[in-house]
């Protein structure tokens, strides 16, 4: 029988309820749930109702991880997670951190050289990274012949209208003082990297780009080994970077893989739209692969391709074992097999790329 890791979990939201949770418990001849914490103190009684009864609530997610009966934790909150990383691997805790690990590159390879001295595993939840088919997309690639084009289409509807088929358990009881002063955190974490840009450029950084945009250069990553090199940007409506509108700007990306391949991605806020749409577009000399990757709000649903060449057109899709279930199993063989290399490096590297994407914003449309 496997060793069963004990675990806390910070942040019972949206994701966590959605995903996260059911997983863990699914998982349950690998993960014991010890704790969990958020600043919902009702919310948390009702998540604890389907745990089991042994488990210890928290308000501050600082004691779980001082707890020495924990030996990993889930930070499954919404924002940045380099603070709470950094306390939970100095208590010697092994970390998954949902998306994004860190707002600057800099806090982002402090953490990694804390996991590495302390021989801990440091996971950031990049769920697209581990879709069943990402081995056989790397595959089917290489018969393509040398590659023209990489095609990256975002359609994303608002996040109630993906919601509207769940019942996420929310109330009204959150701790104000606590998110003001993670938000004071965020804010000051993005001037340092930001350095002198107006405050709506660090809102689209920290909500739109590191919120959701990420998503593509970590599935980017995974397919390529690396990212495309940065030209020029294009951000719509611009008056929608504001701080306080009601949407975001749709944006678009160009760049090129190198040697003769342009790059383009195309991340389109639709507020109305009838459902999230994910599709990457690869065309080399000899043919060409569809990838149609799931709505991050759909249980158990898998990507899927279609590959085009002079035998035709073949399909496959990629079962029902999810891209989130299948990274916190691999969380878990991580810890076992002492791997903490996972995927910190190409998080830097992401985090880079979308500063750049700030960077040329910035001079266009100041």
């Amino acid at each position: 029988m496997p060793k069963k890791i004990t675990v806390g979990i910070v942040g019972l939201g949206t994701i966590a309820q959605i995903h996260h949770l059911p997983n863990i418990l699914n998982l349950n001849n690998y993960f014991s749930i010890k704790s969990i914490a958020d600043i919902s103190p009702k919310l948390c009684k009702q998540i604890a109702k389907i745990l089991p009864k042994t488990i210890s609530i928290h308000s501050d997610w600082k004691n779980l991880c001082k707890d020495p009966g924990i030996e990993a934790v889930f930070f499954l909150t919404s924002g940045a997670h380099s603070l709470m990383s950094k306390y939970a691997l100095l208590n010697n805790k092994h970390v998954f951190a949902e998306k994004p690990l860190s707002l600057t590159a800099k806090d982002a390879k402090e953490l990694l050289s804390i996991s590495k001295r302390k021989k801990l595993v440091l996971q950031v939840g990049y769920m697209k990274t581990y879709e069943p088919l990402i081995k056989d997309i790397k595959q089917k690639i290489k018969t393509l012949g040398e590659l023209r084009s990489v095609r990256l289409n975002v359609y994303h509807p608002s996040d109630d209208s993906q919601l509207t088929h769940l019942k996420i358990k929310k109330f009204n009881d959150l701790d104000r003082k606590v998110l003001n002063l993670a938000k004071k955190f965020e804010i000051n974490q993005t001037k340092f990297c930001l350095g002198r840009l107006s405050n709506k450029w660090g809102h689209y950084y920290r909500e739109v780009l590191q919120g959701s945009v990420i998503h593509g250069p970590s599935l980017l990553h995974s397919i390529f080994n690396e990212l495309p090199i940065l030209e020029d940007v294009r951000i719509w409506p611009i008056i929608n970077i504001q701080s306080n509108s009601k949407e975001p700007p749709c944006l678009i990306i160009f760049g090129k893989y190198k040697p003769y391949a342009m790059f383009k991605m195309n991340w389109l806020f639709l507020k109305n739209y009838p459902k999230y749409k994910e599709i990457l577009e690869i065309y080399g000399i000899k043919g060409s692969l569809e990838v149609n990757l799931p709505p991050p709000y759909l249980r158990n649903a898998t990507a899927k391709y279609k590959l085009f060449n002079s035998k035709g057109i073949s399909k496959k899709y990629g079962g029902k074992n999810s891209a989130f279930k299948i990274e916190i199993e691999e969380f878990y063989k991580n810890i076992i097999n002492n791997n903490f290399d996972v995927n910190i490096r190409s998080a830097i590297k992401d985090i880079e790329w979308l500063q750049k994407i700030v960077s040329l914003g910035s001079q266009k449309y100041n």
